[in-house]
C-alpha cells in the first residue's frame, strides 16, 4: 500500500498542477462570472422544448418542433442511455466547471497520460500537457462553445496511448485503455474527431505492418489487431444509443445522400465547395509557429498606437477607437477566423529537432501524420489530394471544414516534439554529435522565424480582398499594421526557440538534474502558450451571471407571440440570419435554428425558397415599407405558408407581423400532382396552389389508393383540426363526407414516426417535398402521429449490455493483475 501511495502521489501532484493552471487561466469563474459562448447559448435555445417536456413529463422526446420546422432531437439533447462511459466522462472532469475549466484540464490530462505511458518524465509530460492544453485552437473552440468537439479532441491522446500500449505487448492494459478512451470519446458524439483519431491509428498500423513484415513479428501484429478489435467492440457497445440514432439521422441529413440532381453536387455527402469553404493557406501553415503571421483573428484590437488608428485620427474619422478595437487584421484566404492554429514556438522547434533525434517507426508515423494533416487542411489550396479523399476515402465526404484536419497535427506534432526531448536525454551519443543535431534544429526553426522577422513580405502581400471596402489610405495603414504584427511575433518566436534550445544546450554543458531542466522547459512552454492564448480567450470575455441570463430571456416580441395559445404554429425571425440563430427556437416553433446537420430536404427548402423569401420580404419592407405590402408579397410564398408560418419577427421590440396566408396545422386537398424525382417535386412547389393540391413523388401513388376520382358536393365542410400537441405526439380530429387526402404541416421523417387512425396504424407518405400526407377515411376520426423510433429502444438495450460487459472486463483485468502480483510475491 505504501509503495502504491509513493508511486501515486507524484502523479496526483501533476494532476493538481494541471487543475490549478486551468483554474488560473479561467480565473473570472472565481468572481462568479460566466464565459459567453455562442454555441452553448444557441444549444440551450435549441434544447428548451425537449428540456421542458422532459421536466414536466419525465419522458424524453426524440423529436423537437422548435427548430427548422421539426427535426430529431438526438443531436441537440442526448437520449437517456445506460452508458458507463458517460459516467466516466463526467468523473474525469473532477466537478470542475464543465464548459471552461474542465475542458482545459481534461485536454492537459489526456496528453499527460499519453506521454507517461511512453515513459516520459512526469515534468516533461507536464510540459507536453501544457503545450497541448493551451493550444490556441483549443482556446478559440472554448470561447465559441464547441464543447463536444474539444472534449473529443482531448480523448484522442488516451486512445493513442492505449493502442501504443497494445503494440508494446501490454495487451490487456492497452486494450482496456483503448476501450475506455475511445468509449469516452464516442460519448462526445463528435464523429469527425473520432474519424481523425482513426486516421492517425490506421497510418500507425500500416507502419507497424511494414516493420512486422521486415522484422518477422506478424504473430504479434495479429494479436494486437485482435486485442484492438475487442477494445473497439467494448467501446462501441455502450455508445450504441447515440451511434444508432446518429447513423439513422445522418441518412436524412445534409451529410447523407441527396436525391437532387444538380451540377457539381456530391450525392454521397457534402459538396466539395462546401467542404473546402474554410481552407488553410499553404503559407498560412506557418501560423502554427508564428501566431500573427497572417493577422491573427478576423477582428483584433490593435490599439491607438497602430497605423490604422493614426490614419483614422488624421482624417478625423468619428469613433476611431471602435474601428481599432476590432480591426480586420486577418488577411488569409478563409472567409473569417477566430485565430490561427498556433501550436507553440518551442513545440514546433522541438518537433523539427525530432527529425534528427527520433529513430524508428514513431518518427515515420508522426511525420506522415503531420504532413497529411497539413495537406488536407489546405483544402482547396491543394485540391488534388482533397478531391481524392472526398471522392474515394470512405466517409470523408461527410465532414465539413477542411481546416479541421489540422486537429490531427494538434496532437501529432506535440507528440513528436516531446518524444524528441525524451530521446535527447536518453540517447547515449557523443555530445558533439548531439550538439550538431541541436544546431540543425535550431537553425531551421530559428532561421524561419528570423527570415519572417527581417523580410515579412516572404509571407505574402499582407492585403485581403475584403480591404476593398476601405479607401486606399486605410488599406495601406492596415497593411503596415499587419506587417508590424507579423514581424513582432516572428521575433517573439525566435526568442522562444533560442530559449528552448538553450535548455537543451545547457544539458550538454553542465551537470544538472534533468528534472530541473524539464521544469524549466515546462515554464517556457507555459509562458509561450499562456500569453498567446490570452489573445483568444481574454478575461473580459467573461460576463456576470445576470448578463448571461439576459441573453436567454425572451424579447418583448417573444412575449407578445407567446400570448397566442394556439397549439402549434411557426415563427420566422428576420432580425438576424434565421438559419444561424436559435434564439426564436427557445420560445416558439421556428423555421430557423442553429445546427451543423439539418435535414437534407429542409436545407433544400431553405436554399430554394425560404432564404430567397427572407430576402424578398426585406426588400419589400425597404421599398414599400407597409405591412400590407409584406402580406401581399407573402401570399405567393408557398413554402413559407405551407409551413404554417403564422408570425414574422421584424424587430425585437415591436409586435410581430401576423401572416394571413399561413395554411394551418393540416388541411385537405382536392388533387395530387404526381411528379418524378426530387427535382420535379421541389420545382413544383412554386407552381402549385398548395391549399388545393399536393405535390408528391409518383413512387407513393399506391399509398393514395381509396381517394375518389372526383369529390362530391357536401352540405358540411370537411374539417381537420389539431386537438393535442406534444413534441413527440400529435392528435387531430377529422370530419369528412368521403375519403380525403390530408396534408400535415409537419416535417416528414421516415424513421420513427407512426401514424394511427382511431388507434389502428395507418400508412402516410411524403408530400410537398418535406411534409406528411395520408388518406383519411370518411366520417369522424382521430388521427395521431407518435415518434417512437426503434433505433432508440434497440440502442438503449445494447448500451446496457455493453456497460455490463465493460464492467466485467474491468473486473477481470483487476483480478488478473492482482493474481499476477500475488504470483510474483511468492
Amino acid at each position: 500500500m505504501k509503495s502504491l501511495l509513493k508511486n501515486l502521489l507524484p502523479e496526483l501532484l501533476m494532476v493538481a498542477i494541471m487543475a490549478v493552471l486551468a483554474l488560473a487561466f479561467m480565473s473570472p469563474v472565481f468572481e462568479g462570472k460566466t464565459l459567453f459562448q455562442n454555441d452553448i447559448v444557441q444549444a440551450k435555445h435549441m434544447a428548451r422544448e425537449v428540456d421542458q417536456f422532459q421536466k414536466s413529463t419525465g419522458e424524453y422526446s426524440g423529436w423537437t418542433n422548435s427548430a427548422f420546422g421539426g427535426m430529431p432531437a438526438y443531436q441537440i439533447k442526448s437520449a437517456p442511455s445506460r452508458n458507463i462511459f458517460q459516467w466516466l466522462f463526467h468523473a474525469f472532469k473532477l466537478f470542475l466547471p464543465g464548459y471552461t475549466v474542465a475542458i482545459l484540464f481534461v485536454a492537459m490530462l489526456g496528453f499527460y497520460f499519453l506521454l507517461r505511458t511512453l515513459k516520459l518524465d512526469k515534468w516533461l509530460a507536464l510540459a507536453g500537457a501544457i503545450a497541448v492544453g493551451f493550444g490556441s485552437h483549443h482556446l478559440q473552440l472554448i470561447g465559441a462553445g464547441h464543447v463536444s468537439k474539444i472534449y473529443a479532441i482531448a480523448y484522442m491522446a488516451p486512445v493513442i496511448a492505449g493502442v501504443l500500449l497494445v503494440f508494446n505487448r501490454k495487451y490487456l492494459l492497452g486494450g482496456l485503455v483503448t476501450a475506455i478512451g475511445f468509449g469516452i470519446q464516442l460519448v462526445t458524439n463528435h464523429v469527425q474527431v473520432s474519424y481523425y483519431t482513426g486516421m492517425i491509428l490506421v497510418i500507425y498500423f500500416i507502419i507497424e505492418l511494414i516493420y512486422a513484415i521486415r522484422e518477422k513479428y506478424l504473430d504479434h501484429l495479429v494479436k494486437s489487431a485482435v486485442t484492438l478489435l475487442v477494445a473497439v467492440f467494448l467501446a462501441v457497445l455502450p455508445n450504441m444509443t447515440n451511434l444508432l440514432t446518429t447513423y439513422e439521422y445522418s441518412q436524412e441529413s445534409t451529410r447523407g445522400k441527396t436525391e437532387l440532381v444538380k451540377e457539381g453536387n456530391n450525392s454521397k455527402g457534402l459538396d466539395l465547395d462546401y467542404i473546402t469553404s474554410w481552407s488553410y493557406g499553404v503559407g498560412e501553415t506557418f501560423n502554427l509557429f508564428i501566431p500573427n503571421l497572417y493577422g491573427g483573428g478576423t477582428g483584433t484590437n490593435i490599439g491607438t498606437n497602430s497605423n490604422f488608428y493614426q490614419a483614422l485620427q488624421s482624417r478625423q474619422v468619428a469613433n476611431a477607437r471602435n474601428y481599432v478595437e476590432s480591426a480586420p487584421t486577418y488577411w488569409g484566404g478563409q472567409p473569417f477566423t477566430s485565430g490561427p492554429h498556433y501550436l507553440g514556438a518551442i513545440t514546433v522547434f522541438l518537433a523539427i529537432l525530432g527529425l534528427f533525434v527520433i529513430k524508428g517507426k514513431y518518427k515515420w508515423w508522426l511525420v506522415l501524420v503531420i504532413l497529411l494533416s497539413l495537406m488536407l487542411g489546405w483544402g482547396k489550396n491543394f485540391m488534388g489530394l482533397t478531391a481524392f479523399f472526398v471522392h474515394n476515402v470512405p466517409l470523408f465526404s461527410k465532414f465539413r471544414d477542411a481546416t479541421n484536419s489540422l486537429i490531427i497535427a494538434q496532437v501529432a506534432l506535440p507528440l513528436m516534439a516531446f518524444l524528441a526531448v525524451r530521446e535527447w536525454f536518453a540517447a547515449e551519443e557523443d555530445p558533439k554529435a548531439k550538439l550538431k543535431k541541436l544546431y540543425y534544429g535550431t537553425g531551421i526553426a530559428g532561421g524561419i522565424a528570423l527570415l519572417f522577422a527581417l523580410v515579412p513580405p516572404l509571407a505574402g502581400s499582407f492585403s485581403s480582398p475584403a480591404d476593398s471596402q476601405y479607401p486606399d489610405w486605410a488599406q495601406e495603414a492596415l497593411r503596415l499594421d499587419r506587417i508590424a504584427m507579423a514581424r513582432k511575433d516572428a521575433f517573439r518566436t525566435l526568442i522562444f526557440v533560442l530559449l528552448g534550445a538553450g535548455v537543451l544546450w545547457y544539458s550538454l554543458k553542465a551537470k544538472f538534474r534533468k528534472e530541473y531542466l524539464f521544469i524549466a522547459l515546462a515554464v517556457l512552454v507555459l509562458a509561450d502558450m499562456w500569453t498567446t492564448g490570452k489573445r483568444y480567450l481574454r478575461n473580459d470575455e467573461f460576463t456576470s451571471k445576470r448578463q448571461y441570463d439576459e441573453a436567454l430571456k425572451p424579447r418583448p416580441v417573444d412575449q407578445t407571440i407567446s400570448q397566442d395559445k394556439s397549439l402549434n404554429y411557426r415563427v420566422f425571425d428576420l432580425t438576424a440570419d434565421p438559419f444561424r440563430s436559435a434564439r426564436t427556437s427557445g420560445y416558439h416553433m421556428s423555421l430557423g435554428g442553429y445546427h451543423g446537420a439539418k435535414l437534407g430536404r429542409y436545407q433544400d427548402l431553405i436554399d430554394t425558397y425560404l432564404a430567397p423569401d427572407a430576402q424578398q420580404i426585406a426588400k419589400t419592407i425597404q421599398d414599400k415599407g407597409t405591412l400590407e405590402a409584406v402580406n401581399e408579397a407573402m401570399a405567393g410564398m408557398n413554402v413559407l405558408n405551407m409551413l404554417n408560418t403564422k408570425y414574422l419577427v421584424l424587430q425585437d421590440q415591436a409586435p410581430p407581423l401576423p401572416n394571413q396566408n399561413a395554411m394551418g396545422n393540416a388541411w385537405f386537398v382536392d388533387r395530387i400532382k404526381w411528379v418524378s424525382g426530387a427535382n420535379q417535386e421541389l420545382d413544383a412547389l412554386a407552381k402549385t396552389t398548395l391549399t388545393n393540391e399536393a405535390v408528391a413523388d409518383q413512387k407513393f401513388q399506391s399509398m393514395a389508393a381509396g381517394l375518389p376520382s372526383q369529390l362530391s358536393p357536401s352540405a358540411q365542410p370537411d374539417v381537420i383540426q389539431l386537438v393535442d400537441y406534444k413534441p413527440n405526439h400529435l392528435k387531430y380530429s377529422t370530419q369528412t363526407s368521403e375519403n380525403r387526402l390530408a396534408v400535415f404541416s409537419e416535417i416528414y421523417y421516415p424513421h420513427g414516426w407512426k401514424a394511427t387512425i382511431d388507434g389502428k396504424e395507418s400508412p402516410y407518405f411524403r408530400a410537398n417535398y418535406a411534409l406528411r400526407a395520408m388518406v383519411v377515411p370518411a366520417g369522424q376520426h382521430t388521427v395521431e402521429f407518435r415518434f417512437d423510433p426503434q433505433s432508440l429502444k434497440t440502442g438503449q438495450l445494447i448500451s446496457l449490455i455493453g456497460t455490463i460487459l465493460v464492467v466485467l472486463a474491468m473486473a477481470g483485468f483487476l483480478y488478473i493483475r492482482r493474481k499476477a502480483q500475488g504470483s510474483r510475491r511468492k
